[in-house]
């Protein structure tokens, strides 16, 4: 696995940009530039894309499962006097896609205030939507948001919560985040194991 990054360790490791320089990433950016998130978009090509990724990802994250490759993703890394900003663009869906598997496993599995569920989520936070001003808020609200996922389908909690402005009904960025999570919590419920989280670095870039 030499060379290759799990969604995590894109946060915690070193990023070769060349053969002799390597950074620490700080945080990933979704320019304005890019377009809104469609992995969880509904109908035809968007249901049978979202189906079969989310099929190869339970499945490397299954007990026997192996380590799945998801290719590339490129940027342009951004320095400022703090800190090193990746600004993506390709593999923002592939990413974003992970950002809410992330979410979802640390929701159903960690308790809060948990070593590995403060890991997950430090990561979440630094994962940056700028496409839209309600996507950057959304994520930012979301990445720190507990609750029981046993109890409620995820977007019938999220659309509950306190933090949640009706102004994001509006934004199809949030709207697909939200199928997809709906979608990650009915393959999570079909699959026996409950430690998924053991095995979230088998999904590598």
């Amino acid at each position: 696995m030499e060379g290759t990054y799990s969604y995590t360790e894109i946060f915690t490791k070193p990023i070769e940009i060349d053969n002799d320089k390597s950074v620490q990433v700080n945080k990933i950016v979704i320019p304005k530039i890019q377009r809104p998130y469609a992995q969880g978009r509904t109908g035809g090509k968007y249901d049978y894309v979202r189906k079969t990724l989310l099929t190869d990802l339970f499945s490397s994250l299954a007990p026997d499962g192996k380590v799945i490759e998801l290719n590339f993703v490129y940027g342009i890394i951004k320095h400022n006097e703090i800190e090193n900003i990746l600004e993506l663009l390709d593999g923002q869906q592939r990413m974003t896609t992970l950002f809410l598997l992330h979410w979802y496993i640390a929701n159903r599995e960690l308790g809060e205030g948990d070593e590995t569920d403060r890991q997950i989520r430090d990561c979440l936070s630094k994962f940056v939507y700028e496409t839209r001003s309600t996507s950057t808020v959304f994520c930012s609200k979301l990445s720190h948001f507990h609750y029981d996922v046993t109890s409620t389908p995820p977007s019938e909690a999220i659309r509950k919560s306190k933090w949640y402005f009706k102004s994001f009904d509006r934004d199809s960025t949030i709207c697909a985040m939200l199928t997809m999570l709906d979608s990650i919590h009915e393959f999570y419920n079909r699959q026996d194991s409950r430690d998924l989280h053991e095995r979230l670095d088998n999904i590598r870039f």
